[in-house]
């Protein structure tokens, strides 16, 4: 009986009727960081002087480790009169490494004459399919998203400004509300 079976054993199939669960791919949200060279780093100031430049180009890296997944950036150019401004996208293209390459181009003419803008950047892989003002960093994916910012100070520079203008300038600037609200803590529960 034995040698039956293994006769026969190799040939016959098997039947599994156990449930195998594979692990998902994890989405690891894209993370903005800071290209070596690039004279502005996230979070600075960056002078431009609308009478000499009618376009910034800035550069960045974006760390992704689904290296083969669609993302997109979408850029704008907050200003007191505009809270809620239009913004530009572009894809980031996929080229397969941890980092790739951003680099994009912010128009100058929506600056304000000697006035503070902020330059918001957002990247991700789910936004949603709308393209209002409303929708520039709404995504379908919570969490699938991170962000840059830089302040945008028109004018001829450090060295050409006075400290009164720079205070004047700095006072223009709009604030980020979302960095100022208060975060709640979630309740402790007490066990007993």
């Amino acid at each position: 009986m034995v040698l039956g079976w293994l006769v026969c054993g190799p040939s016959a199939g098997c039947v599994v009727t156990d449930k195998i669960e594979f692990d998902a791919e994890q989405n690891v949200p894209p993370m903005i960081v800071d290209t070596p060279s690039e004279e502005t780093p996230i979070g600075h100031i960056l002078w431009v002087n609308k009478a000499t430049s009618s376009m910034v180009t800035l550069s960045v890296k974006v760390r992704d480790p689904n290296v083969t997944q669609a993302l997109k950036a979408h850029w704008r150019l907050v200003s007191k009169d505009a809270p809620t401004p239009p913004f530009d996208f572009k894809d980031v293209a996929v080229t397969g490494d941890l980092v790739r390459d951003l680099t994009f181009e912010l128009q100058t003419s929506p600056l304000g004459d000697g006035q503070c803008a902020r330059l918001e950047l957002v990247v991700s892989g789910s936004f949603k399919t709308e393209t209002g003002p409303q929708n520039f960093d709404q995504t379908r994916t919570e969490g699938d998203i991170d962000s840059a910012e830089w302040l945008i100070w028109e004018g001829e520079g450090p060295n050409k400004t006075s400290a009164a203008e720079q205070a004047r300038l700095l006072s223009s600037c709009p604030t980020n509300e979302s960095l100022l609200e208060p975060s709640v803590p979630e309740p402790i529960e007490e066990t007993l």
